[in-house]
């Protein structure tokens, strides 16, 4: 195995197992496959990530408007 192949499996192997998808049945077997495999990777845990945080601040801005809301109700009661 060349050089290059092994830092390709490595890496392959790196971002496959920290970014939770698993070997599963289907797996990449050349270094052509291994390399879109972590681009794919890469850009799901990268859109999740963004889809996740824009959710939060969604969340906590929703809060924060309530509590503004509240505190408005509450004067003019």
């Amino acid at each position: 195995m060349e050089v290059s192949n092994k830092y390709i499996h490595s890496l392959y192997f790196m971002i496959t197992t920290l970014s939770t998808v698993g070997y599963g049945d289907i797996s990449a077997k050349n270094p052509t496959e291994k390399i879109v495999c972590i681009i794919a990777m890469i850009l799901g845990v990268a859109a999740f990530a963004y889809v996740t945080s824009t959710m939060t601040d969604l969340v906590q801005k929703y809060g924060q408007d309530t509590v503004k809301l509240d505190s408005n109700l509450k004067l003019l009661t």
